[in-house]
């Protein structure tokens, strides 16, 4: 078959206008001839204007009418001179960025610095604890501090010592964290989880805690909490609801969001956030139970991290128990449901072959 050839067009003659595009086949990418939406061929009768600075003026003797009769440049057009706009490369922001690098960087350094005058965000007294996870880095009072914080337990602060602001925690700023009653204090005069006996008191501390930075220093009493966020490791004050008929504490840790590792004398307790983070770190990065506690140490107390609470077993327990609660509330499951059959939580896959619905019931062997 012989190629085509390309006559030449006259104002008068119907052009059909094709181009080649590349085409997916079942042989592979092969280029292909493809037409385009014809256009009218309309005698020009105009004077040519002058051309302007900068213009391109086409030499064709007549001009094109598309599909809905709208003139197309000719040579009576001046096309205006009109640059393509370059395509920036990484390279290109990070050279218009290197002009503000020494702003950026004096910014980094106001922020370690107290503000002038150091006084509270909201009452105007001195101000010695710094919200680092709070907008603007707030500064705040011991009070403020507590009220402030009181639905946001796990924000990290800093203290002022006089010379700059180290770190510390909540707990020495004095917060109490109630469960039972949405944060409330509890009007039964909450008290403290006296579900734990003399002898998980007295075992109950990680490592010896002299030279210990303050706010890694557990509260020796039974209302101490130890609570992992997606920030951290914390140490809480929590006190329970003890109203009649009240929750036990594990339930009510769930209720406020919090894991607990047992459902007995709960020491230890998970955040739903953190637990969910941990999911799609191992889902999408690969990590595992070990690398992600360790990355929360560090979070914790990068100089000191071998004196955060060790949590990793807690946290290889309480993620198979998470994973399971989540396949069941995807699965829909309830209470009053009945207990799932096996293979019932798995996730429905429409590329794998069912009878039925993508490959024909009859008994073919599929599996080759």
């Amino acid at each position: 078959m012989g190629k085509s050839k390309i006559a030449p067009a006259g104002p008068a003659t119907r052009v059909t206008q094709v181009t080649w595009q590349r085409v997916k086949t079942t042989q592979g990418y092969r280029d292909k001839m493809v037409k385009v939406a014809p256009r009218k061929w309309v005698p020009c009768h105009a004077t040519q204007p002058p051309a302007q600075p900068g213009s391109v003026i086409l030499d064709h003797p007549d001009f094109l009418l598309d599909d809905e009769g709208v003139q197309l440049p000719c040579n009576n057009d001046v096309l205006p001179a009109t640059p393509s706009k370059p395509q920036k490369s990484q390279n290109s922001y990070l050279q218009q960025w290197l002009l503000h690098q020494q702003h950026y960087l004096a910014i980094l350094l106001d922020m370690e610095a107290p503000p002038e005058p150091r006084d509270c965000i909201l009452c105007g007294v001195d101000g010695i604890f710094q919200c680092t996870e709070c907008a603007h880095w707030l500064v705040f009072c011991t009070m403020c501090c507590q009220a402030e914080h009181k639905h946001q337990p796990f924000h990290r602060v800093e203290q002022w010592n006089g010379t700059f602001f180290g770190e510390s925690s909540l707990q020495l700023a004095g917060l109490v964290l109630h469960v039972g009653h949405g944060g409330k204090h509890c009007p039964a005069g909450g008290c403290s989880n006296n579900e734990v006996t003399t002898e998980e008191e007295d075992d109950w501390e990680d490592v010896d805690q002299d030279g210990c930075p303050p706010n890694l220093q557990a509260l020796k009493n039974q209302s101490c909490l130890i609570v992992t966020h997606t920030n951290g490791i914390h140490y809480c004050n929590v006190q329970y609801c003890r109203c009649p008929g009240a929750e036990d504490s594990h339930i009510q840790l769930m209720q406020a969001g919090m894991f607990p590792a047992t459902t007995k004398a709960a020491r230890t307790a998970f955040t739903f956030q953190v637990l969910d983070d941990f999911i799609w770190d191992n889902v999408e990065c690969g990590t595992s139970v070990m690398n992600f506690y360790s990355k929360l140490c560090c979070i914790t107390s990068n100089a000191f991290p071998h004196l955060v609470p060790d949590r990793y077993r807690e946290l290889l327990r309480v993620a198979r128990m998470w994973q399971l609660l989540k396949l069941l509330k995807w699965q829909g499951s309830h209470m009053s449901a009945e207990d799932t059959s096996p293979g019932e939580l798995v996730l429905f896959c429409p590329a794998c072959p069912q009878p039925g619905i993508n490959i024909p019931e009859d008994a073919t062997d599929y599996s080759q």
